[in-house]
C-alpha cells in the first residue's frame, strides 16, 4: 500500500514541495529533443508548504498555487515514481494567477 505524498511527506521550515510543469519533448517542428537539450522547468504547483512559510518568509503561498521559481534551486525528489521540487520560499518569484485564456510564456535573457 502505498502512502499519498501530502500525508507522507512534509517540507519542514521556510521549503515548499512543488510538482513540476511537464518538459516539451518535442520542438514545434517535430524535432525530439535530448534529454540535455530540455530546459528544467521553472513552474509548477505547489503540494505542501512548510511549517514556517507564512510565518518567518511573509509569502502567501500556499498549496493548489501556481509558481514560479529560480531554475536550478532546490532538491529533486522521488516519490512512487514522480518527480517533485523541493524549494526554499526565498527562491520562488511569482505566484501566477491566470484563466485558460491567458497566454503565459517566459523568456530568459541570453
Amino acid at each position: 500500500m502505498s502512502v499519498d505524498i501530502k500525508t507522507g511527506f512534509q517540507p519542514l521550515f521556510e521549503r515548499l514541495l512543488v510538482l513540476p510543469d511537464t518538459v516539451e519533448k518535442k520542438t514545434e517542428t517535430g524535432i525530439i529533443l535530448s534529454v540535455d537539450a530540455r530546459k528544467r522547468p521553472n513552474t509548477g504547483t505547489v503540494i505542501s508548504v512548510g511549517h514556517a512559510v507564512p510565518n518567518n518568509s511573509g509569502c502567501p503561498v500556499k498549496a493548489g498555487d501556481k509558481v514560479l521559481y529560480q531554475r536550478y534551486s532546490g532538491l529533486d525528489v522521488t516519490w512512487d515514481g514522480v518527480g517533485y521540487h523541493l524549494v526554499i520560499a526565498n527562491d520562488l518569484l511569482a505566484i501566477i494567477n491566470k484563466d485558460q485564456d491567458t497566454q503565459f510564456e517566459l523568456k530568459e535573457n541570453a
